[in-house]
């Protein structure tokens, strides 16, 4: 997909507090918007038993910092989208708030919430992001995906977690339509370096991001 700024979340959410937001962008954020514009931003965010013990402000912190930078309503029109790993049936959007601005307070709210109380024990990822990318398809706008999650889910025996299945499948839907390598990407932000996780990611990184270029590991 489209690289990320080579920015940490701390200094996005320093950019942000300060007054330079309104005026001067951080490095590499206008190329980024540019590239970003007219798109649909979904976020997934994983909110199983190993995500919230042991990384809930990090996992708050980056959502906040992501938002951020593709709140404005010349990047996704409609608003952002969220949608958390154990409830994936739910869609929660920003709202507009004043002129092209959007407010991503209630998102990252709803973050911390699930972050906080949820309940759910593993995730099946793979599960997940064929319902996400399913509803994705079906509206058919180009599309950016960004996965926060540490890797650790369901055991399953294929290398990447089972989630090569779905990124080959959405990869097969381009192919067959014609679309270009960037109509959908999906960016993985991982949290930790759990063996499993990494692995994960690593084999997703290597040998799936060939397919169609629609994967890019963070």
């Amino acid at each position: 997909m489209f690289p990320l700024p080579n920015i940490t979340v701390d200094q996005v959410l320093e950019w942000k507090k300060s007054k330079k937001s309104k005026s001067t962008p951080l490095e590499g954020l206008t190329e980024l918007r540019r590239q970003l514009r007219g798109r649909d931003q979904i976020f997934l965010v994983d909110d199983s038993r190993s995500m919230r013990d042991n990384y809930p402000m990090q996992v708050i912190r980056t959502a906040k910092a992501l938002m951020h930078l593709v709140k404005d309503k010349d990047i996704d029109p409609d608003g952002i989208e969220l949608r958390i790993a154990s409830r994936p049936d739910l869609c929660f959007k920003s709202y507009q708030v004043w002129g092209r601005k959007r407010a991503t307070t209630g998102l990252v709210d709803t973050v911390r919430k699930y972050m906080e109380d949820s309940d759910a024990t593993t995730c099946n990822m793979e599960r997940v992001l064929n319902e996400v990318i399913s509803h994705a398809v079906r509206r058919g706008r180009q599309t950016s995906i960004f996965i926060l999650t540490d890797g650790v889910w369901e055991a399953n025996d294929k290398p990447g977690g089972g989630v090569e299945n779905s990124i080959e499948t959405l990869a097969s839907i381009m192919r067959r339509r014609g679309l270009t390598r960037t109509h959908f990407g999906l960016q993985f932000v991982q949290f930790g370096k759990e063996e499993v996780g990494t692995s994960r990611m690593r084999y997703l990184d290597n040998e799936l991001s060939k397919e169609g270029g629609v994967l890019q590991n963070l």
